[in-house]
């Protein structure tokens, strides 16, 4: 059976650009097409058969304005069913690197456990202490009379009985006991309570349904009419929420310092409080100045009255910090011990960071560690820089030795990121796998507690059977750059290991609706790479409402990172592609992934398109930048550069991509080529003119001094993928005429210069030595083999030879004898992002012979001048290494 283009393009309207089921386009097609008979299922594998043909360009799963190396991004689960998960089964080549014993204590400034809890409670609502969180408080007061403010506990317990008294009065507790609702025997019996057990009742008698806490509040009922009685018909009366406002008793609010309405106060305390005291710290000012935060806390230690205004800046970054110190500025300059003990406390919880970092290494290092197999610090070792995809092959090619299947496909790893190669391998932790699979049930919270200090009240789902979804890493920009099928229970650390496999230089924040969780467990299994980097987890603002988890990881409180970032665009991705759920969920995985890549594809082009078309978004918008930015309001699609040499308009976003870690694009890359080529032109016709007349002024730029440079000629960068066209086959006659209409003349060229775009992703160059009868092929990362590029421009040389020069030419030169070489000591890229620079640099190099004698950090200053040179569209004051007049 033959289906038309016209039919085809119908089908993927529906099921890709609007999204619908292959039931509506089945019926829409039998009632549009009289002949059309096939059902459903068949339609079904019409549509798979025409998507796995289709070529999907690595640009779809880039961000042009994040680049590949995005500073912030949002990753989430999406839940989907899927058929057979038990067919599929995913290739991971990863590494051990479980979560390490750090304990609470190395974590938390307050060490015990049911202190923190105490102090959780009083934090969070007027619940009734138990007897021993009672007590706990007292001796935590009576320990800060000892210790006072020398150490950080004696610290946080003289700033937190300031805001919350200790009000140590028998009588005053047994009261405040009973109008909470814990009945007339006070505190006496709430830690029985507490656990669900009647004190009066002897042991081994169940006690019956509904017989505890019968109050004469809960037999209030409220009749039809609206009035009130005790006991009989009639609705249960709901009684008026609590909070912290109505705890009475031990640990009262000090409305006397700070009035009951006073909400600004009091929501800069809690938060600050909730954070210190309640919860862990580590991460608190991780990615943030470490140092400026150290100074600023020795100065409110032991600076005078006053220097401390001038050193906050540092603590601008945390937000409840920074509205704490601001709220009690007054107290801090009227009250010394106030600010001596606020800088212990900041001073402990900055220092903790040293501290937790020599205990991780401490014990990734342990003789048990390396004896259960666990390599958490060789793997921090060799992958903690900014490794590049040619570091991870040569880890993939020395571990297994090119005998394990092939990750990079899609239908064998079940993961597709475009435009993102694998630079590091993924990590897995085995203990918490078999620790979640003996969770069922309500149990399964425990499952995902990241340690003792984790007082988060979410969990993941472990349902068995059904695949989870499908896990999605999406950019402020809503661009989908990747995604992985689940095929078992969510868990942080897929998360994880996704952003370590993909990201040379990891995100500055990473927003996901359990960050919490993420960061106790990075931070326990891969410290040093994510201090190195700066790498800071956050809750996106949906998700963030629903949390009981420290202020450290609420958006609100970290607004000089969230500030204009969309926290949300994984959702939005999630609410575009729910869509179409119910024709997709049911697949089986394969057949899945066909369909996701495609409608990933296509939901990704559309959403770059509009963003740079859209009037109002700005580039200092999309960039997320600061109102402070002095970044001129212009649309990444304006122009920049009107046509150039190359016959071809730059626009903002060409010149963007410049920036540092950021890729080149074709655009920039062949407006170079067109200035070396124009610039070989002028030098043909100065030594020419030099030769003819022997006028040493003939040329006012000097370009005629010293010897004559190689005659160069440099194609485009779509010059081999039009020669290679169709499904990688050797085609002449779509370029035969590429080198006539550039002026190519094989007899009077000693170097031909060939770009070439490989995998999607990455920039290599071929040079053809017309004068030493040679190849040399140069890759950047020195990777890639010439094996599938070198033989296409050797044939491509007979045939142009034969062509141009004839045939006696052709065997005189030899073709096929030429040797293939590689020059080990050319420029080596050390990032996952410059190799475009690297190839420009090294053909202008031998474009004008002169060595390259530039390294990776002649980067930055490399970019410069290529934009400076791009911008004034000219290259004939001298080669890039030598850039041109400010």
């Amino acid at each position: 059976m033959i289906f038309t283009r016209a039919l085809l393009d119908k089908l993927f309207a529906f099921i890709i650009t609007a999204r619908t089921t292959y039931t509506a386009a089945t019926r829409y097609l039998s009632n549009d097409i009289r002949c059309f008979q096939l059902r459903r299922q068949d339609v079904v594998k019409l549509g798979t058969a025409m998507l796995r043909i289709f070529r999907i360009p690595p640009e779809t799963g880039r961000c042009p304005i994040c680049g590949p190396n995005p500073q912030f991004i949002v990753i989430d689960g999406q839940a989907l069913g899927c058929t057979d998960p038990d067919d599929a089964q995913p290739t991971r080549l990863d590494e051990e690197c479980p979560v390490l014993d750090v304990p609470a204590t190395k974590l938390c400034i307050i060490e015990n456990a049911g202190l923190r809890a105490a102090i959780n409670k009083v934090l969070r609502g007027s619940t009734a202490l138990t007897d021993t969180q009672a007590e706990l408080l007292r001796k935590w007061n009576q320990d800060m009379a000892v210790s006072g403010r020398r150490s950080a506990e004696g610290a946080a317990a003289y700033l937190f009985f300031l805001m919350f008294p200790l009000n140590d009065s028998p009588s005053l507790d047994k009261k405040s006991a009973a109008s909470q609702g814990q009945g007339s025997t006070g505190l006496v019996e709430s830690d029985a309570l507490a656990a669900g057990v009647d004190s009066k009742r002897p042991r081994g008698v169940k006690r019956k349904p509904g017989s505890a806490d019968r109050t004469l509040e809960s037999a209030l009922r409220q009749g039809a009419d609206g009035e009130l009685t005790l006991g009989g018909p009639g609705a249960p009366v709901v009684a008026a929420p609590t909070t912290w406002r109505d705890r009475t008793g031990i640990c009262a609010p000090n409305f006397g310092s700070f009035p009951r309405d006073d909400d600004g106060a009091w929501l800069a305390i809690i938060p600050f409080f909730q954070a210190m005291l309640a919860e862990t710290v580590s991460g608190m000012f991780h990615g943030h100045d470490e140092k400026a935060v150290r100074l600023a806390a020795n100065t409110f230690r032991i600076m005078p009255v006053g220097m401390w205004r001038k050193v906050t800046k540092a603590l601008d970054g945390v937000g409840f910090v920074a509205s704490f110190v601001g709220r009690m500025a007054a107290q801090l300059d009227k009250n010394q011990r106030f600010r001596v003990a606020l800088g212990r406390l900041l001073l402990a919880a900055v220092d903790m960071e040293t501290v937790i970092d020599h205990s991780f290494d401490k014990i990734a290092r342990s003789k048990e560690s390396l004896q259960r197999g666990w390599v958490n610090a060789s793997y921090c070792e060799q992958w903690g820089g900014t490794p590049s995809p040619a570091d991870y092959k040569r880890w993939r090619a020395l571990r297994h030795g090119g005998e394990e299947p092939d990750v990079d496909d899609p239908f064998v790893s079940y993961e597709y990121f475009a435009g993102l190669a694998r630079v590091r391998p993924g990590i897995k932790d085995s203990e918490a796998a078999k620790r979640r699979v003996g969770y069922r049930g309500k149990d399964r919270h425990a499952a995902d507690m990241e340690g003792d200090a984790d007082s988060c009240n979410k969990a993941f789902s472990i349902k068995c059977g059904l695949t989870q979804g499908v896990f999605n890493v999406v950019c402020p920009h809503v661009v989908t750059l990747g995604f992985r099928c689940l095929f078992r229970a969510e868990s942080v650390g897929e998360a994880l290991s996704i952003v370590l496999e993909r990201f040379p230089q990891l995100p500055k924040v990473i927003f996901y609706d359990v960050a919490c969780k993420l960061d106790k467990n990075a931070l326990r299994r891969v410290r040093p790479i994510l201090r190195s980097h700066g790498f800071r987890c956050i809750l996106d603002r949906p998700h963030s409402i629903t949390h009981s988890c420290s202020p450290i990881y609420m958006p609100d409180e970290s607004l000089g990172s969230t500030a204009v970032v969309a926290t949300q665009a994984a959702e939005v991705s999630h609410s575009i592609a729910v869509v179409n759920r119910t024709s997709l969920a049911f697949m089986a995985p394969a057949t899945y992934m066909v369909h996701k890549m495609a409608q990933v594809a296509m939901m990704n082009t559309v959403t770059v398109v509009i963003k740079l078309r859209k009037p109002d978004m700005s580039l200092k918008a999309m960039h997320g930048m600061g109102a402070t930015s002095n970044l001129p309001q212009v649309l990444p699609a304006e122009i920049a550069r009107a046509v150039n040499k190359s016959k071809s308009v730059l626009t903002v976003n060409d010149f963007v991509n410049l920036r540092p870690m950021r890729w080149l694009n074709d655009e920039a890359m062949n407006s170079f080529v067109a200035l070396v080529n124009h610039r070989d032109g002028l030098l043909r016709a100065s030594f020419n003119r030099v030769g003819s007349s022997h006028d040493e002024d003939a040329d006012d730029d000097g370009m005629s001094e010293g010897p004559s440079p190689p005659r160069a000629y440099m194609f485009s960068t779509y010059f081999f993928s039009r020669m290679v066209e169709r499904g990688g086959v050797y085609d002449y006659h779509g370029v035969r005429n590429w080198g006539r209409k550039g002026n190519l003349h094989l007899g009077a060229v000693d170097v031909i210069l060939v770009p070439i775009f490989i995998d999607g992703c990455h920039w290599v160059l071929v040079v053809i030595n017309v004068s030493s009868r040679s190849f040399l092929f140069y890759d950047p990362m020195f990777s890639a083999t010439h094996a599938d590029y070198v033989p296409a421009l050797r044939q491509w040389l007979q045939d142009e030879a034969d062509q141009r020069l004839g045939a006696d030419d052709v065997v005189e030169w030899d073709i096929p004898a030429w040797q293939v070489l590689t020059d080990s000591s050319l420029p080596r890229q050390r990032d996952g992002s410059s190799c475009g620079v690297f190839v420009l640099a090294v053909a202008d190099c031998l474009a004008t012979g002169t060595p390259a004698t530039f390294t990776q950090e002649d980067v930055p200053v490399l970019r410069q001048r290529l934009a400076l040179s791009l911008y004034r569209d000219d290259l004939t004051v001298g080669h890039l290494l030598e850039g041109g007049e400010e």
